[in-house]
């Protein structure tokens, strides 16, 4: 087995296999999914919240950014109780 210099063999070839992509959604698609207009999402990317792909002068959108987008959404309404006015 020749090896690349600096780079040792891998013992599993399965482990050099690509993952499979999912395919990338058009910015009505991602607001579709979040439930939101894609205005909102122009307002995500714009405030860093929702990375975006750029494909030319296309923006697409990774499945698993908006998983992680909906998921941080979530951590930040579990504790309602830190919702609330500390008046009420």
């Amino acid at each position: 087995m020749s090896t690349i210099a600096g780079v040792s063999p891998t013992p599993n070839a399965a482990a050099n296999q690509p993952l499979p992509l999912q395919p990338l959604l058009t910015k009505r698609q991602a607001a579709d999914l979040l439930g939101c207009c894609p205005r909102t999402i122009d307002n995500l990317v714009a405030a860093g919240k929702l990375p975006v792909v750029k494909i030319g002068a296309s923006a697409r959108f990774d499945t698993d950014d908006l998983r992680r987008y909906i998921a941080a959404q979530k951590r930040l309404t579990e504790a309602p109780e830190q919702l609330e006015p500390a008046y009420a």
